[in-house]
């Protein structure tokens, strides 16, 4: 097969990949609290390391905004909400915990429930099990969209 013979793979790929969907992505404030208390813990020896983990998480983030499903399915997960799965992602030894789609008003978002470092709480245990099931409780809606027209 000569060179002029050959197909471009950007011809290949589907039009609308560049306008992927975007979903919000819900912090709960157990999980807010549980990074902040973990990046002033390591701000205290190094504020360098500390940067690069902030950065990193936020980065995942943002890849959970287009690709909710980059993280592994968590195979025992306590009470899901219907529809939804509990997945896990890590990133710079932190474990973030998340639903995904979690339905709300009508629209699916990716919700982190949980921030971990290092070896984390099973699921399965009562103590983390109220926590969950408390922040699912709490959520709070995401902001109404400005109606367009």
């Amino acid at each position: 097969m000569g060179r002029g013979s050959r197909r471009s793979s950007a011809g290949d790929v589907p039009g609308d990949v560049d306008s992927a969907r975007e979903y919000q992505v819900v912090i709960a404030e157990e999980a807010m609290a549980e990074l902040v208390e973990l990046l002033t813990y390591i701000r205290k020896d190094s504020p360098k390391n500390a940067a690069s983990v902030r950065a990193a998480v936020e980065k995942r983030l943002d890849r959970l905004r287009r690709f909710p499903m980059t993280g592994h399915a968590d195979a025992k997960p306590p009470r899901v909400p219907p529809d939804a799965d509990a997945y896990i992602v890590t990133v710079k030894n932190v474990s973030l915990y998340y639903l995904f789609p979690l339905r709300w008003r009508g629209r699916k978002i990716v919700y982190v429930v949980t921030t971990r470092r290092g070896s984390r709480m099973p699921l399965e245990e009562p103590e983390y099990l109220a926590r969950w099931m408390a922040e699912l409780a709490r959520l709070a809606p995401p902001p109404e969209e400005p109606p367009q027209g």
